[in-house]
């Protein structure tokens, strides 16, 4: 475990002001559950000895946070489901990718995409509910809403083509065009805006 001195700290960030010059996010804070695959274990010649459970991965946040596993990567950390034992609640804590923690310049640019993003109150796009930060108040993780459901290159690929209703690509697409529509009006340009990057929820929400 961690000691206090090390330990990431939950502390709210307040919203500034967005400058008039464009600023620009790299991608779309949403998650996909892709299993693992497991390798086959070998014949063993006598009764294998049972394992220890794997110890839980200690998120920023400390022991509020509860780990429940990895779910996706993105360019410039990784996305965990997390269980927020205050609020009873999981959600996606995207973390900075170790080899950037020291890089003051991917530093800054993954508090301004958590920052920037935090301004965007928007119902299409998904919110960040905090920024954790450690004792030198650097970023270490962005707290957002999981969104459970499929990208849109998952929906198109898995439907067959004859069942695609072009009415309702054509519903995601305006829905989509409106949240772009709304980031340009708060001077954000999106520049990783494809399939991949669109999530449909299990409640028809993009």
């Amino acid at each position: 475990m961690p000691s206090k001195k090390t330990q990431s700290r939950m502390r709210s960030t307040p919203v500034r002001t967005p400058k008039p010059a464009a600023k620009s996010i790299s991608k779309s804070l949403h998650v996909t559950s892709p299993g693992t695959p497991k390798r086959a274990a070998s014949r063993p010649t006598a009764a294998p000895a049972a394992k220890a459970p794997r110890p839980a991965k200690q998120l920023p946040g400390g022991p509020r946070l509860g780990a429940r596993g990895e779910i996706a990567r993105g360019g410039m950390g990784v996305i965990h489901r997390a269980f927020d034992t205050r609020t009873e609640r999981t959600l996606a804590i995207k973390v900075i990718d170790p080899a950037y923690a020291a890089n003051p310049e991917m530093i800054a640019r993954f508090f301004d995409e958590a920052r920037i993003t935090g301004q965007l109150d928007h119902p299409n796009i998904v919110p960040v509910h905090d920024i954790l930060v450690d004792d030198n108040e650097q970023p270490t993780a962005m707290v957002m809403k999981l969104v459970d459901g499929e990208t849109l290159t998952a929906r198109i690929s898995n439907t067959p083509r004859r069942e695609r209703e072009l009415t309702k690509l054509l519903e995601i697409f305006l829905k989509v065009c409106d949240a772009v529509s709304f980031a340009h009006s708060r001077g954000v340009i999106h520049r990783d805006l494809k399939p991949d990057n669109i999530m449909i929820g299990a409640f028809g929400q993009v």
